[in-house]
């Protein structure tokens, strides 16, 4: 199973993550997401409907910030 970020292309945080990942020469899948029009798959991945989305073999990660 390869690896799948979910993201839009203004977000701050999807632009970390897909930097991190380059940087580590990480294969990844990308799937742009429309967040006006977010679908199911997406918001069973996401309960909050943000961006971005890691899916990885065993687990996934919706949180790329820290909460202050």
């Amino acid at each position: 199973m390869v690896r799948t970020l979910y993201y839009t292309q203004r977000s701050p945080y999807a632009r970390k993550v897909r930097i991190v990942l380059a940087e580590k020469q990480l294969p990844c899948k990308l799937e742009q997401t429309d967040i006006n029009n977010k679908p199911p798959e997406f918001l069973s991945l996401s309960p909050i409907g943000k961006v971005p989305v890691l899916v990885d073999l065993y687990f996934c990660s919706f949180l790329s910030f820290s909460d202050k």
